[in-house]
């Protein structure tokens, strides 16, 4: 395919131009493949009905994605739980990217009527590699189905990742995302979470750790539509060196979603003063009768906090890595089934 120009993580309403928080803007991104991808865990069916909506379900980048895609001939894999699903094991999806690699993937996940699935997504490269991936994901839960969905970011020193997930849920369904972003020079987190269904829920956790010249753009959306619906994100990461981070979180109550609860929270700690940190927190609200919080904890390390480890013999180098590395720890410790796996990554790259 020719190269192409993207505009992805638009806000759904726009803000003061001028500070370029709006939207990102890619130049000239070209995909040559698809990454090869393990599959293990239990036998799943696909969805031959997600494969056809797909393009349907709204995401967080963007419609840029879904162009992107169809100009490479991209095609949809997808995975649908089945009655067969009493033993918990997850679905593990393993994504391998090589030095020079220019590659997008396209996911669909589809849990059926009180039905569950947990799905891990670990993206992984050689440390120094560089190039150029994209994952669509897009996901359908029925009513009274659950799903659990963990993603792992590996990437290597000079790639470009863009991760891009579009959810629909519908009455009593929930949907449980955890991210962890420990590597990648620049990384594109895209969400949109459709709560159609009355009493259907969503939650985020969102850890991250952005050093050197690295870069991390997020833009959450989680539409609440049908009554009593409730929807909480929650990050919490370091900047280290002269990182950048963009984080934009919105909560849109539609017309009719009585009854419901958004929350969104940012914790971040800033370990350098070159560091670059901007934050959207967004409440938009077309219902009377919901309740809507945001929040944001920014700023350096504790002046208190950093004397008391000192005191302890421990220097101020140590301390700050110690700091920066409980950021992560709020997020592995929900991640129960792969704690190993999320250790080795804390240890690896704080």
């Amino acid at each position: 395919m020719d190269e192409m120009d993207m505009v992805i993580n638009r806000l759904p309403v726009l803000t003061w131009t001028h500070l370029h928080m709006n939207e990102s803007t890619l130049k000239g991104v070209k995909i040559e493949s698809e990454a090869r991808v393990n599959v293990t865990g239990p036998q799943y069916k696909s969805d031959e009905e997600l494969e056809r909506d797909f393009d349907e379900i709204q995401s967080g980048a963007g419609e840029d994605m879904n162009a992107l895609a169809r100009n490479a001939g991209i095609g949809v894999m997808s995975f649908a739980s089945c009655n067969a699903l009493g033993t918990g094991i997850p679905l593990k999806l393993g994504f391998e990217y090589e030095n020079g690699q220019k590659s997008m993937n396209r996911v669909g996940l589809s849990v059926k009527e009180n039905e569950e699935l947990s799905v891990i997504m670990e993206y992984k490269s050689e440390e120094k590699a560089g190039g150029t991936a994209a994952v669509q994901t897009k996901l359908r839960v029925a009513e009274g189905g659950k799903l659990r969905l963990i993603q792992l970011f590996h990437m290597g020193d000079d790639f470009t990742f863009i991760n891009d997930i579009g959810a629909e849920c519908a009455e009593n369904a929930s949907f449980e995302l955890i991210q962890l972003v420990v590597t990648g020079h620049k990384t594109y987190l895209g969400l949109e979470t459709n709560l159609i269904g009355d009493r259907s829920t969503f939650k985020c956790d969102l850890g991250y750790s952005v050093k050197g010249e690295d870069l991390l753009d997020i833009n959450d959306v989680v539409r609440h539509i049908g009554k009593n619906t409730e929807s909480a994100i929650n990050a919490s990461g370091a900047l280290s060196d002269n990182a950048r981070k963009l984080f934009r979180g919105t909560i849109d109550f539609i017309e009719g979603s009585s009854g419901s609860v958004g929350n969104e929270n940012e914790d971040v700690l800033l370990t350098s003063p070159t560091v670059v940190n901007q934050t959207i927190p967004l409440i938009l609200c077309a219902e009377e009768d919901v309740v809507g919080n945001h929040g944001a904890s920014i700023g350096k390390a504790d002046e208190e906090l950093l004397f008391y480890l000192n005191s302890r013999g421990i220097g101020a180098e140590e301390a700050v890595r110690i700091l920066k590395a409980a950021k992560l720890d709020k997020v592995c410790a929900k991640i129960w089934d792969v704690q190993t796996m999320c250790e080795e990554t804390r240890k690896l790259h704080i």
